[in-house]
């Protein structure tokens, strides 16, 4: 499937063991699913349409506006939507989802926030879903929590291999 757009994204660290464990765990269920393999993460938003330099100077808007807050990831869950179709559960406590609700009122984009960590994207049966519930049935999710401390722009125009990351920008450092 393909996405259109830009994303924000939070993501662990590339140097912590919490990425190395999601980016260990999405490589896996990749070869399960047949799926794409992509870098953990969580979206903060997604679908936002305009030029590169106004995305760039809204999420500098936004970084400068959000404190660092802390990912706690729950239970596997799946949607019929292709982007939410196995994910890890992020609570959502207050930092989680005003995080959110920033994001969508600096780039005037209404609607809920679904905060999940992306652990395969769905384009199966219902046979492989359940090898995907089944490899992860003993899963501890918690080893993927982390600090958000910043949040990363991608362009997410296409397939997931010809997605681009823009830029980070350090949360309440952007000025």
């Amino acid at each position: 499937m393909k996405a259109t757009g830009y994303s924000l994204w939070l993501m662990p660290d590339k140097d912590t063991d919490a990425y190395r464990f999601m980016q260990s765990l999405i490589e896996d269920l990749a070869r399960i699913a047949g799926g794409p393999v992509f870098a953990p993460h969580v979206t903060l938003l997604g679908g936002m349409e305009g030029p590169a330099e106004e995305m760039l100077a809204k999420t500098k808007k936004l970084a400068g506006q959000v404190s660092p807050f802390d990912i706690s990831l729950g239970k596997s869950g799946t949607q019929r939507v292709y982007f939410r179709g196995f994910f890890a559960e992020v609570r959502q406590d207050a930092a989680v989802m005003a995080a959110g609700a920033e994001a969508r009122r600096v780039f005037s984009m209404p609607g809920d926030y679904f905060p999940h960590e992306s652990l395969s994207y769905w384009d199966y049966s219902e046979e492989v879903l359940a090898k995907l519930q089944k490899a992860t049935a003993n899963t501890d999710f918690s080893r993927g929590n982390f600090t958000a401390h910043s949040v990363h722009l991608y362009r997410t125009e296409g397939v997931v291999a010809e997605w681009e990351f823009l830029k980070e920008f350090s949360f309440l450092d952007a000025h």
